[in-house]
């Protein structure tokens, strides 16, 4: 009787288990994906912290022009995406400072920077020197 029992067959794996083929690869990538989005999120929301104002800041005198144009500033207030104050702004040029802004106020539009442009809504000084 024990010739009559049909063969024995591998048992099937699920076509969708995890770490099986283009499962495990989906898997995987959605997982990359979301790493990097909660990181660029976090890098933002840093950003826009008082700390992460300070490094913008920092940054400032390290931009380089082609003309030899720069940007100084003490600090930043508000929100770096949006309305903020920027207090002590200097402007300068190879000759040294040309402008200084004690404070502005600025309304912009950071996104479009991506297409190079500038685009402020509202700039305000209460004086310029």
């Amino acid at each position: 009787m024990a010739e009559d029992a049909p063969p024995e067959t591998p048992a099937r794996r699920a076509r969708f288990a995890p770490g099986n083929g283009i499962a495990g690869v989906l898997s995987t990538v959605v997982l990359v994906v979301l790493a990097l989005a909660v990181l660029a999120y976090g890098a933002l929301r840093w950003l826009d912290s008082d700390n992460g104002r300070a490094f913008l800041v920092k940054q400032l005198p390290r931009i380089e022009t082609e003309i030899g144009f720069g940007v100084r500033a003490d600090r930043i207030d508000g929100s770096i995406f949006g309305v903020a104050t920027i207090h002590g702004l200097e402007l300068t040029d190879t000759k040294g400072v040309f402008a200084r802004v004690p404070s502005l106020d600025v309304d912009w539009r950071p996104l479009d920077l991506a297409t190079k442009t500038f685009t402020a809504k509202r700039l305000t000084t209460p004086e310029f020197q």
